[in-house]
């Protein structure tokens, strides 16, 4: 399983994979409550179980990467064939807001421009729409 790896400007990273197995991910990375960090490994399991019945298409994860002590977000595309500019767009509001609370930054309302935020937005958007592109590609290599 490929996890691609994104920096920006703040202090945290973006995590991105195409979901293939619980293990591989539990080895690399420790899973946190997006409210208070609080370490839930040992209750990822039944989230999972929930995610992979085949309703979830993607969903963001606070997490640290083990070997770094890198914290971050992880998305995860549980449903690659599903993926569409909706659910691109509804995850990289959820990647943004990840580094505003983490940041402690707040978002401007539309006629102060909210440049910060609508950044952010994109970047998230460019960096899954990357990985989905790299993704096809090696996919249909493998066939």
């Amino acid at each position: 399983m490929k996890i691609h790896k994104f920096n920006n400007i703040y202090p945290f990273t973006l995590f991105i994979t195409v979901y293939d197995d619980l293990a591989t991910l539990l080895n690399r990375f420790e899973f946190f409550l997006a409210s208070d960090l609080e370490k839930v490994n040992d209750r990822i399991h039944e989230e999972f179980t929930d995610y992979k019945v085949g309703t979830t298409v993607a969903g963001c994860f606070p997490v640290m990467e083990k070997k770094s002590g890198i914290l971050g977000i992880l998305l995860i595309v549980f449903q690659p064939e599903m993926l569409d500019t909706k659910t691109v767009a509804h995850e990289s509001v959820h990647i943004a807001d990840y580094y505003y609370e983490t940041c402690g930054l707040t978002a401007e309302s539309f006629t102060e421009g909210d440049e910060g935020f609508a950044y952010l937005v994109g970047w998230a958007a460019g960096c899954i729409t990357q990985v989905m592109e790299d993704y096809g590609k090696t996919r249909k290599r493998s066939i």
